[in-house]
């Protein structure tokens, strides 16, 4: 029953069809990469030394083995063992969303235990007949949200409670106040998230529903070209000189030379580090893993930019490589 009267709600303008209507709509990320294991219930789990914690927190909690592997320069997994015993799952992250021609070759060897995180791949999240997952909120200015696929298209969620949303301060503020107060409110808003089942909430859904997504790809793809025009010849990343297909998440940029985050931050470009738990973790190898959390510039091409947005960042790398 609709309530009549009462303060306004956002105006929003009419929702348009969802992106991931064949999905389970969850909270989070981790969320899904729960549900997952709480369906299939892995022995082990080949998962990327090159991750972020949050991956791993779900394992942690369902009590899950976990084996890091390494990748090479093209980002492939490598050391994985040639015939995977019953009941191991391979956790493969498609870099970049640039990676998606992986797929069939890891197919070949684990059939149809892999785990696809397409977390870099919004707008090709569903791998055919593969569990994969992909999350709004690397994407869009949502407080919450995440899309599960299984491999046979049932999008029923399991018997779970909505997510609630304990605020959106951190999306208001980044309109309404100096971007050192809205970061703080997003970092505060980041540690909240936990590996608790549930669905996306209401606020998202109704958000995510607006979006002009031929739109957003158009832009990202077109400030990709942007970018790669310009810095390609500076590039030392070798999956970009690849065949790539899809909507990249970023433009990964690894110059022969380090260049200072700190540097780019005093001219207002902000580049995040992928992930710095990397660096800090204990095991002795994963050289090249370290190297690209350490030096990789993950340059944004989101919808938010256009040309000339581009051609500054453009400059401003060049400037530093100089």
């Amino acid at each position: 029953m609709n309530r009549i009267g009462g303060f306004f709600d956002l105006e929003l303008p009419h929702p348009m069809a969802n992106p991931h209507q064949a999905s389970v709509a969850l909270s989070t990320g981790r969320a899904c990469i729960a549900m997952w294991l709480q369906e299939v219930r892995p022995i082990r789990c080949f998962v990327p030394f090159y991750c972020c914690d949050a991956v791993l927190q779900p394992f942690k909690e369902a009590g899950i083995d976990i084996e890091f592997y390494a990748i090479d320069d093209e980002l492939y997994p490598i050391g994985l063992p040639e015939n995977p015993e019953a009941g191991h799952w391979l956790y493969w992250t498609n870099f970049f969303g640039l990676l998606g021609g992986q797929v069939e070759l890891l197919a070949k060897a684990w059939g149809r235990r892999v785990f696809v995180d397409n977390t870099h791949a919004f707008f090709e999240a569903r791998v055919p007949r593969l569990w994969s997952f992909t999350s709004a909120r690397k994407y869009f200015g949502v407080p919450d949200g995440a899309y599960c696929y299984r491999p046979n298209q049932d999008n029923t969620p399991p018997e779970i409670e909505r997510f609630i949303p304990s605020c959106a301060h951190h999306l208001v503020a980044r309109s309404t106040k100096k971007a050192e107060e809205a970061f703080g409110l997003y970092q505060e808003s980041e540690l909240a998230f936990d590996c608790s089942i549930k669905r996306v909430s209401l606020f998202t859904e109704r958000l995510m529903a607006t979006v002009d997504i031929e739109k957003v790809m158009a832009a990202r793809l077109q400030n990709l070209r942007t970018l790669n025009e310009q810095l390609a010849q500076h590039n030392t990343f070798n999956p970009l000189k690849s065949v790539w297909s899809g909507t990249p998440f970023c433009y990964p940029f690894l110059p022969a030379k380090p260049i200072l985050r700190s540097d780019l931050y005093s001219q207002n470009i902000f580049v995040p580090t992928l992930w710095p738990e990397v660096e800090q973790r204990k095991d002795p190898d994963f050289i090249l893993e370290r190297l690209l959390c350490k030096n990789l510039l993950p340059l944004p091409i989101d919808h938010r930019y256009g040309a000339e947005d581009m051609h500054r960042l453009a400059s401003v790398i060049l400037d530093h490589i100089r």
